[in-house]
């Protein structure tokens, strides 16, 4: 999976991943949700994977958008819009 998020972040995922039984047990804890701590969990196992060993970088680039934050809330629209890429426009 491969592309640009609105922000500019350039991607290239491992489309495996999605599969991966790591990435479907980290999804599994954001959308179960005992409570926000276990969610909170889940959601960064799934970024972590997701990103691999271009994790920092990613991180980076955020930092170096946000005055050298990382906002949570700017990792899940760009998360977000990786996911929207992989959805077939009509």
């Amino acid at each position: 999976m491969q592309g640009i998020t609105r922000s500019g972040y350039q991607f290239d995922i491992d489309d495996r991943i999605l599969s991966d039984w790591r990435f479907t047990v980290a999804l599994t804890k954001c959308q179960k949700m005992k409570d926000q701590f276990e969610g909170l969990e889940g959601i960064q196992e799934m970024v972590r994977l997701l990103f691999g060993n271009k994790y920092e970088d990613f991180l980076k680039f955020i930092s170096d958008k946000n005055d050298g934050y990382v906002p949570a809330e700017v990792i899940m629209a760009e998360v977000q819009d990786i996911f929207e890429s992989k959805i077939p426009k009509n």
